[in-house]
Parts: structure tokens; sequence; C-alpha cells
């Protein structure tokens, strides 16, 4: 597990690690400078490439990029550095690494006034194929404007080059982004994830994330953090798949999955073999009458029980004793994918929630709209909720553009209210459990496809009904699904993906992470 660090944040939690711990700033600049040079030594060869443009403020965002030129040039790096501000107008450390810069008289390096786009042009008559940004760091706030938005616009519009930010992108105000932005295709923090680079529009300024090493473990980062982290495979227990030697299929956890309207019955299909895939010993896929016969051809590995629909082919009010028959066997029931928004059906969610407080539900897609100005009905119950925005807004009460500006607050408060454990599908997706944020390491936008979510859900309950571990089954279910869409991804690209490719790769997908 890492911490992910708000970048408002992280200047106050540096210095605090600093004062704790007795390392020097100036220390830290160098160990972040190397760090970066060994990065761009490792990956872009200076036998290979042309050289490397490093644009520099005067805070130590250009302390840090004075400490890269000089490392690169040592080791044989063709180096321009365009000073974006005078400079007169260094201080501190960065003024300090500045003088040691030019003190090392290296003939790779050259040094340039770039306080607008003609002097950026002037001096590239050759384009290099890196172009680094350590104009401005964490501690910048407001807008670019000026000389540093005149050539921060012009790098911007530079085709054939690699555009490498330094910490975080100079401009970035967010993951909602305000104004001109360097735009990375890497991105080489430091010492910890910064939030705003893994979200929305600070993701797509910032390219690749890459943590760089600054002399400050990983440990000094969590405890000061502010509850946010990003969860990695390491995090999923390997016993949350392991099962006995003299276990059954009903000893290894058993699902409930009430599902399925006409024209949705791909979503119990989907649910169903991955919660099957997933590893829990049996399932029953309890869908209406309507799609039954349907499921009676598609889903030979799970077990089948029909309902009573309405007139509408959706699972009638009437269901509520069959179901009611069932929810003793279950270990975890999955309720509402393909459900349909038909208000009988919905009712119907409520009242198996209210009247079973004491069985484990994870509530997906339909049937998270059933407590849309029903929220106040989840708290107490153990729950895991599977919504995407759109869905977490009704149920959070809460209009899209103010769920989408503070969508952590929001998923958080959430939480700790109802008491639930909220997998918030996003890009990534994210993990709220009380006030603490987990965010998820895997997954590309391959999964951007009608079905992977129901996927997801099944994923989970299959994990939680053979562990019974609620926090842990939501972030190991969410780690495996992402894992697995990585795995097309790297095999299809972006967007050839389907939903039912996922389920034929969730094995692979536990090897992958080690735990099968």
């Amino acid at each position: 597990m890492k911490s992910v660090i708000p970048k408002e944040e992280f200047l106050r939690t540096e210095s605090e690690i600093c004062n704790s711990t007795g390392i020097s700033t100036l220390v830290l600049m160098e160990n972040a400078g190397r760090s970066c040079a060994d990065f761009i030594l490792g990956n872009f060869p200076p036998e290979k490439i042309d050289g490397i443009l490093i644009l520099t403020g005067k805070g130590n965002n250009a302390g840090d990029g004075f400490v890269i030129a000089r490392h690169l040039a040592l080791n044989g790096f063709s180096v321009n550095l365009g000073m974006v501000f005078a400079e007169d107008q260094l201080s501190g450390i960065a003024k300090e690494n500045f003088e040691i810069l030019k003190a090392t008289g290296n003939s790779t390096l050259s040094i340039f006034t770039c306080e607008s786009a003609d002097d950026l042009r002037k001096e590239m008559t050759d384009k290099p194929l890196l172009i680094a940004d350590c104009i401005f760091g964490t501690g910048f706030k407001g807008k670019l404007e000026g000389a540093p938005a005149e050539v921060i616009e012009e790098v911007n519009s530079m085709s054939e080059v690699t555009r490498i930010a330094v910490d975080i992108p100079s401009g970035l105000t967010g993951h909602l982004q305000d104004g001109i932005c360097f735009r990375a295709d890497l991105t080489l923090t430091m010492g910890a994830l910064k939030f705003e680079s893994l979200f929305h529009d600070g993701r797509k300024n910032s390219g690749e994330v890459h943590v760089m090493n600054i002399g400050i473990p990983e440990s000094e980062f969590l405890k000061r953090g502010k509850g946010i982290f990003q969860t990695e495979t390491e995090d999923i227990p390997g016993k949350i798949f392991g099962r006995d030697v003299t276990s059954n299929k009903y000893t290894n956890g058993k699902v409930l999955l009430i599902s399925g309207s006409p024209g949705l019955s791909g979503a119990t299909y989907l649910s169903a073999l991955s919660a099957a895939r997933t590893g829990c010993g049996a399932v029953i896929a309890a869908v209406p009458k309507s799609v039954f016969p349907v499921m009676e051809m598609k889903l030979t590995e799970v077990m089948k029980l029909q309902l009573a629909d309405n007139a509408y082919g959706s699972i009638s009010f009437r269901a509520y004793d069959q179901i009611r028959e069932k929810l003793d066997w279950a270990d975890v029931v999955l309720i509402g994918p393909g459900l349909s928004k038909n208000e009988e059906s919905l009712e119907l969610v409520r009242r198996i929630v209210i009247e079973n407080g004491g069985k484990r539900f994870v509530i997906d897609a339909d049937a998270v709209y059933a407590f849309r100005g029903f929220s106040n009905l989840l708290k107490g119950k153990d729950i895991i909720l599977t919504p995407h925005f759109g869905e977490f807004a009704g149920v959070a009460e809460v209009e899209s553009p103010e769920l989408m500006k503070n969508f952590p607050e929001h998923a958080k408060a959430f939480s700790e209210k109802s008491g639930a454990t909220l997998v918030l599908k996003n890009a990534p997706t994210i993990i709220a459990e009380g006030t603490s944020l987990y965010v998820n390491s895997t997954g590309n936008e391959n999964l951007a496809t009608a079905g992977t979510g129901d996927v997801l859900s099944g994923m989970i309950a299959s994990l939680w009904a053979r562990s019974g571990k609620r926090f842990e089954s939501a972030v190991a279910g969410t780690l495996l699904h992402g894992i697995a869409g990585d795995l097309l991804y790297s095999e299809s690209g972006p967007a050839s993906t389907i939903a039912s490719d996922l389920i034929n790769k969730i094995n692979e997908a536990k090897r992958t992470a080690g735990i099968d």
C-alpha cells in the first residue's frame, strides 16, 4: 500500500518528516534530482537520443532541475537548460544548486534565458527528444500566465518529443484542470503519489506516473498522510482464495444473485459466471420468469431460481417469499445487475435489505438506484455498494458537478455515515472505508465498456462469500478485475475488450498477482 498525498499537503508533510528525522532539504533535493536523472538515463540512454531540454523556474522545483541537469551532463547527456525566470530571482537551496551546476563547467551543458516562446524557438534549432518541466512544483497556486504560460503552450504544441514533468506538471490545479498546464507523457513525482495526478484531467496531463526515491521511507508518508492510499497486489491476502482440503462446494462460499429483466439478462450471465470463476463454491441466479428460459440455456455452471415477474417482465414484489427461502442459504447476496428501474422491483430490493439486516449484501447497478432518497435505510447493514458516478450521485443526493469536483469527500462521508464499504467505479476506481480512501492501482480505458461492472460485482461477492472479509474482498476484487483488464489491454489495446473477456482472464489475473 502506498500513501497518496494531495499536492497542497505535500510540502507540509515533507517538512514534518525533515524536522522529525533530521534529513536536510538540500539532501532531499539531491536525492530527488539524482533519482530523476537515473530514471532518465535508464530509460533514455544518451547514445540513442539527441539530448534533453530542462525548463526551470525559480523555486525548489527549479532546484530539482539543476540537480538533474548536473547528473545528466556528468553522464554524457547533451543538456540545454532554459531558465524561465532570471538568475537573480533564485533563492535558497535552488540558488545553491544552480551555483554548483555552473561550477561543474561541463561542456555538454548549455544554459540560456527562456522568458518567451521566441526565446525557446531561437534556441531549439534541433528539437530534443526529451523536454523536462521543472518550472513549478506542488507549492504553485493560481493559474499560469505570462512567460511560463507562453513557454508551456509552445512545448505542448510540439510533436515527436517526450514531455517529462518533475514532481507534478506545472500549472496543474487539481483533478479538474482550470487553465493552462504542462501536458506530460511521464511524471516523475517526488517521494509519494500526488492525488491530483491520478484522476480525470490531472491523470491526462500527468501521463504515466513514477514515484522517485528521495530518501524518505514510505512508512514516514503513510503515518502522516490524510487517509488516502493506493492499493497494490501485495495488499491482497493470500488466504482470501484458500480452500480447505476437506471442503465442499457449500463450504467454499455461496452467492445468491438477484438480477435480470428483459433486455438486460446479459448482466445476470456476467455476474453469475464471474462469481463462479473467482472461486466461490456455489451460485444461485434468481431471475424473473421472463428471462428464466434464456438463463437456463446460458448458465450451465450455476443453479437457477425462477421468480415471479410483473407485467413488465421485471421481478415482482410477490417474489419476496421465494427469495426469503434462499437468503438463509446464502453467505452473500448480490442484488441489482440488470434488475431494471421498475418501481415494483426497486421496492422489493428495499424490503429485502430492510427485513434481512443480518445478511451480507453487495448492492450494484439498478439496486443502488433503489436507495435514491432512501439512503438512510442502508445504515447499520452489512453492505458493499458498487455504483458508478451517476448511480452514486443519486443515492448520495448530490448533483453530478459537485460530486465530480469533490468525490473523495463525498465518498468518505457516505461510507462513514452509512457504515458501508463503497466501491466507486471511476478511472481509477476508489474504495471508501469509513474516513479512509483507497485508490485502485490497476485497470485501463479498455474497461470502459458495458458489462464490466457486472463482472466486478460478481468477483467481489464471490470473494466475500468465500472469506467473510468485507473490505479485503472489495480491495482484492477491484485489483484483480483491473489486472484482468490490463492483461487484455496488452493483448488487444484500448478498445477491443468486451466484458466476458474479463471472466476468461480471472485465473491469469490471480497468477499475475502471485496468489494462485
